[in-house]
């Protein structure tokens, strides 16, 4: 800044002033475990949310519009309860399928507030297939399938088997009468 005293000579004064620029933001990626299911079975959603802006977010809360509670499973590396710059953080929430449709959509929102004090907020969508009629579960064998009922009673599973069977045996007896006589 230039000016002038009563005198006339002139003043000159300078101020420097720094500002920190900051490029606040916040991601979710959501993912669920199984991706497909049947009614009555749970359904894990795991959510990691990441900082890929500039300064240490605050506050952090991650919400699902259909599962609750969602609960934090660890990433805080320093234990400050800020969601540093490149830090991961993990949640989870677990769902009892209950829907009788083909598929289950819902969304995982993540909100936080900057070192503004500004607010971010980031969501991610995860759908699931829901099966139905038939229930698989996980043995230690590896994925074990329950087929439907079919109402088909044993008996007729069994008078079907047996009938295969005497038909079998049947064809076997006509194609050894037709054979030729060795010389």
């Amino acid at each position: 800044m230039v000016a002038e005293d009563d005198k006339g000579t002139g003043l000159l004064d300078t101020a420097m002033a720094t500002v920190e620029v900051t490029d606040p933001r916040i991601a979710i990626d959501k993912s669920a475990d199984p991706a497909s299911a049947t009614p009555g079975r749970t359904v894990t959603y795991t959510y990691v949310v990441t900082n890929p802006g500039g300064g240490a977010l605050r506050d952090v809360r991650v919400s699902d519009d259909k599962c609750s509670p969602v609960t934090f499973a660890g990433g805080d590396a320093d234990g400050d309860r800020l969601l540093d710059v490149r830090e991961t953080w993990t949640y989870r929430c677990a769902q009892v399928i209950d829907s009788s449709g083909s598929s289950l959509t819902n969304i995982g929102t993540v909100t936080a507030t900057d070192p503004t004090g500004g607010t971010v907020s980031a969501d991610d969508s995860e759908t699931i297939s829901i099966v139905l009629g038939a229930t698989f579960e996980r043995t230690r064998e590896g994925l074990g399938v329950e087929l439907p009922r079919t109402g088909a009673g044993v008996a007729v599973w069994a008078l079907t088997g047996l009938g295969l069977v005497v038909a079998g045996c049947g064809l076997v007896g006509a194609g050894r009468r037709r054979r030729p006589a060795s010389p």
